[in-house]
């Protein structure tokens, strides 16, 4: 069993989850975890179908806020949010504990569509908007994934609110997620490789102990890949840059909240990470 007993990506019932928040907390405590950061999707105009709606953002902040005193004492909570490239500006003025920096879309040609729907969506885009150049929408993903974190604070700063905030790159390398045994590119490519080095030259360059990365196993509890985000190759290279990792389930499910970090721990470890137990 690891011995990590955190999770700060953690979905309720307010956007695309199975559970309410207080449920997923007393599943925590009994799992005798430590600290649970709740990462409700902020409101993306482009896509409604998954996120919070502007009014239920309200209603969980407050939630979030009052089960936090109902609870102390016995877990840690923390007040988080998952802010997508395309979110709601409206979303930064709140004051968030933490803000997961993810990329669920690319923008192009006036087009949006997500990179982690489904195989066939993102094929039929890299058809119609790259001519089947799959690198090149790579490209532009990592484009995006690199500003992430310019656009969160600049967001924070504009709204004057979460200056403080804790921020935390999500499943950086999300654009794998139906890649698995290679399925639509070579992970090994020059070109790929050159695409990830540059988003990490632009976070780490830019923002450094600012920021800490995920090791995200939510994609390995759906059964859409047999290993962790992000890939072996990415790990050792945040490591030899010295980044810090949390562990994290992506959960949408209170039986997920730590599901998979025996392994995400040894990858941590192998690649000689530092990893924290505390945001």
């Amino acid at each position: 069993m690891s011995g990590y007993k955190a999770n700060y990506h953690t979905h309720t019932t307010y956007c695309d989850g199975e559970n309410s928040p207080e449920e997923i907390i007393s599943e925590a405590v009994r799992l005798g975890m430590t600290e649970l950061g709740f990462s409700g999707h902020s409101y993306t105009p482009a896509d409604e179908s998954y996120c919070m709606s502007r009014e239920g953002m309200r209603e969980y902040f407050d939630e979030i806020g009052t089960l936090r005193e109902r609870y102390a004492g016995k877990i840690r909570i923390l007040r988080g949010i998952e802010m997508d490239y395309f979110s709601d500006p409206e979303d930064y003025r709140y004051d968030w504990d933490h803000i997961i920096c993810s990329c669920h879309y690319i923008k192009k040609d006036g087009d949006i569509f997500p990179v982690d729907e489904s195989q066939d969506i993102l094929t039929d885009a890299c058809i119609r908007h790259y001519g089947g150049d799959i690198y090149s929408l790579i490209a532009d993903y990592y484009t995006e994934a690199g500003n992430s974190a310019d656009v969160v604070r600049a967001g924070c700063i504009t709204a004057e609110s979460s200056a403080d905030a804790k921020l935390v790159i999500g499943h950086f390398d999300l654009i794998t997620k139906f890649n698995e045994g290679g399925k639509l590119f070579d992970e090994s490519d020059p070109r790929y490789e050159a695409a990830w080095k540059s988003a990490l030259d632009r976070l780490c360059g830019t923002h450094g102990d600012d920021i800490v990365f995920e090791i995200n196993t939510g994609a390995v509890s759906r059964g859409c890949r047999t290993a962790p985000y992000p890939s072996v190759s990415i790990l050792k290279e945040l490591a030899r840059r010295g980044c810090r990792v949390i562990l994290s389930s992506d959960s949408h499910d209170k039986s997920t909240l730590l599901y998979g970090f025996v392994e995400a721990e040894r990858l941590a470890e192998e690649a000689g990470l530092r990893l924290l137990r505390t945001l």
